[in-house]
Parts: structure tokens; sequence; C-alpha cells
């Protein structure tokens, strides 16, 4: 009872030894680590208890305040701040440190140029106490910076990044995006061109479809592709911060006009590409229709966002499928052909003769038919077929599955190097390449087994 009871009391006064250490020792010694590093700073501040950021420089101040995670720049204009900037910007600047006090004070400021310092940072928390570093020249070796505080007559030095840091122009902290909404809320899209007509989708139980001008299934990749550059799109300038008039940036008749419609209600929101941009090599007039500002983008950023139906299409129309199709029947003028698949690989021509095919070349002309895709729309109301050689077909191709028609493919007549074709119950008519009509028109000689040449 006795040795049970001491090594209670051993156990306990381990603990308490332990307990001691970890807390004075190890976390008070991070403590102690954490307020060292904070004393050798410029800022003596945690970041976490900023409320606004007041930088000076050669492009007049910016005063940049914090709105819950969010940075609102408040002075010279009220716009919406680049947190991820604003951010990176604080960061450096809490980690300038103090190099060395060069003076304890000095009756000629202007050595040091301090007199008129070039720029000013600073910092004031949540409670409203004031940090202020007064940026003067550069050291005689040019590696450091002279800095003042100004209720303190020493004078110190620190790197020189400090400036580069200080010295933001307004374009440098504030929001740059062309448009603002979540990608993941986005149901409908709407886009009208003077280049490429109108052009309307919405989403249908996860997939993007065309309603306008043609009904088709879109390509979602080109669709996102569409929308990440309209959420990561940047201004390049910006014009006007309170436009009085937008006719002279052509935005009261706007050359594209995009409407995007968010959520269960389908909120709005639109982004609007004025004219030509002067002075701008190329650029153009743009804004959000929301926000008052007018800016400029690149002609690269207008040409990514300004699309046709036949852009934003699903271009691989024939919907051939490898692994469900079991019979392919194709016409070459007035002779019909006929490919059966004999099991999972294997495919035999039956008709109008019984022909073994050669595996790789069917396996090729196969990818060719999966990967089959139309190159350009000719007319999504055709008038008539025969003007395009469709009423009497050069090929003529059709797919089955179990007895079933999957698919059909029509090849008309050539014009520059490109044919006319129609796909299934589509009206419309499209053009491929000649390359293209070479990979998918095959007689039945160009997948037969080719005999092996002996030479005597």
């Amino acid at each position: 009872m006795k040795k049970g009871r001491s090594t209670l009391i051993l156990f306990g006064i381990f603990v308490v030894l332990f307990a001691a250490v970890y807390f004075f020792e190890i976390k008070g010694g991070e403590k102690r680590a954490k307020t060292s590093k904070l004393a050798s700073q410029l800022f003596q501040i945690e970041k976490d208890n900023i409320k606004q950021l007041i930088l000076s420089g050669d492009y007049g101040e910016i005063t940049c305040e914090k709105d819950g995670a969010e940075w609102i720049i408040t002075a010279p204009v009220l716009a919406q701040g680049d947190a991820q900037s604003i951010e990176s910007t604080l960061d450096l600047i809490l980690g300038a440190s103090i190099e060395r006090k060069t003076a304890d004070s000095t009756d000629d400021l202007s050595w040091f140029g301090l007199l008129e310092p070039r720029g000013k940072v600073q910092v004031v928390t949540q409670s409203g106490k004031h940090t202020i570093v007064l940026i003067g020249d550069e050291n005689p070796t040019g590696d450091l910076i002279f800095v003042k505080y100004p209720d303190d007559n020493a004078i110190y030095t620190t790197n020189k990044s400090l400036w580069t840091y200080a010295n933001k122009k307004l374009y440098d902290l504030r929001d740059k995006k062309i448009m603002h909404f979540n990608l993941d809320e986005v149901r409908k899209i709407n886009i009208t061109s003077r280049a490429k007509g109108k052009v309307s989708l919405e989403k249908v139980a996860g997939k993007w479809q065309i309603v306008d001008p043609v009904k088709l299934p879109a390509n979602d990749s080109e669709v996102k592709s569409l929308l990440t550059r309209l959420s990561t799109g940047r201004a390049k300038e910006f014009i006007a911060e309170e436009p009085d008039d937008l006719k002279k940036y052509g935005l009261t008749n706007p050359s594209v006009m995009i409407t995007l419609e968010l959520g269960e209600s389908l909120a709005r929101t639109s982004f609007l590409v004025g004219d030509t941009a002067t002075n701008d090599g190329g650029g153009f007039y743009a804004k959000e229709e929301t926000r008052r500002p007018v800016f400029t983008v690149e002609k690269w950023t207008v040409d990514g966002i300004t699309k046709s139906a036949f852009d934003l299409q699903d271009k691989k129309l024939l919907g051939f499928d490898s692994q469900k199709c079991d019979r392919i029947v194709w016409q070459i003028a007035n002779q019909e052909y006929i490919a059966t698949k004999v099991d999972s690989v294997n495919w035999m021509i039956v008709s109008p003769e019984t022909l073994q095919v050669e595996e790789d070349l069917m396996r090729r002309w196969l990818e060719a038919l999966r990967d089959f895709s139309v190159d350009e729309v000719e007319s999504y109301q055709p008038k008539s077929l025969s003007v395009y050689g469709l009423d009497k077909p050069t090929l003529r191709l059709a797919f089955y599955h179990k007895d079933s028609k999957s698919g059909e493919l029509l090849v008309g007549k050539e014009i520059s190097e490109q044919y006319f074709v129609k796909i299934g119950n589509y009206p419309h008519v499209y053009r491929i390449k000649k390359n293209t009509f070479e990979r998918i028109y095959k007689k039945p000689e160009d997948l037969m087994i080719k005999p092996v040449s002996t030479e005597s």
C-alpha cells in the first residue's frame, strides 16, 4: 500500500515538473522568441489586429481598410481592394525590421531625406492606435534606407525594399476583376456581339445546352473556358471612376454584351465592351454593368469571350461509340457495304461479300469515326440539301446497335478543299476539311488484309 502511494506521489511530481517545463520553458520560450522578433520590427503590431493600412509615395496616398475578410480602398477613391495584393503588401511591411540605429537625434533631417520624406507607411489597429514610419533616402552603400518615427528623434535604417512596398499605385492594390460572380452559380449565359450575333445557353442537369439561335448540346469545356476568362479577366487601366457619359466609350451600344444569370433567383450581372480605346494599343473600353468605373481590357480578352453558337456547340455530333455500335452500313455512290462486329474487338465485312478485315486498319477507321468533328457551320437553317449535294451524298454512313440506328452521317459535294456534311436528325449543314473526309472515306479494300508480296 505504501509502495503504491509512493509511486502515485512520484508520478504526480513528474506531471507537475513536466507541466512546468512545458509552459515555462517551451511555450514561454516560444513567446519570448516571438516578443523578441516583434521588438526588432518596425511595426510592432500583430497582423490580426490591423484595421487600416495607409501608404504614401510617388503616386499619392492610398488608404486601405479591412472590412471582415475583405479590404476596401477608401481613398483616393472608394473601390473594392485586391485582398491578395493588400495582404501580401502588409505581410512584407510587417516583416520589415530595424537594421540599426543610425543616430539618437539630429538637427539636419535633410541629410537623411527625412525633412521632406519621400514616403510614409501608417498602420492603424482595431483600437485606433496609429504607428507611422517615415521613409527617407538610401544610405551611402545603397542597400538600406533611412526611416524615422514622427514622435522619436532617432534615425534608423531598414532594408530598402520597404520603399518598394510603400510606393504603390492605386491600380496595384484595387480589385481589377472585370466581372464578379461565383462560377458554380451560373445558370444561364446570354452573349450578344456585332461580330458573331446572339447565343443563349442554359445549364440543364449539370450540362450546358445552347437554346438560341439553335438547340444543340454545348461543349462544356468551351463554356467553362468562357466563364473562366470572365472570372479571371483583369482590367488593364481604369479610365473613369464616375463616368458622366458612357456613350463616348461606346458603352451605350456595346460591341459585346455578356449577361449571366446566377443561382435559383437568376440574379443578373452583365459585362459590356465598347469602342477601341484611344492610345491603348488595341485595347477596348469596358465595364461591369452594376459598377461605376470604366476601364480598358486587352484585345485578347475580348476575343476570348466573343463567342458564336458554333464556337460553343459540341462539334462531335456523330455520337459514335465503338463499344455500343455493332454494325456499320455505308454507301459510296450506289454501292452499299456492311460491316459487323464479330466479338469485342474484331469486325468483318459481310456485304456485298464476306471479307476479312485487318484489325489495325479497322481500329484506325473506328478511331477516326470516334474523333470526327465538324469544322465550320454552313447553315443552321438550310433551305435545300441539294445545294450542298446532300440529296445524293458522296458518302453515307449509318451506325447501328441491336438493329436500331444510333447515328448517321451524310457527306455532300466538295468546295474549296472542304466537304459539306449533315449529321443524323440535325437539320444543320456543316463543313469538314478534306483531310477529315479522307480519314472517314473507306472502301472495303481499304480495310482488308493486304496480301504479302513475294519476290521470285
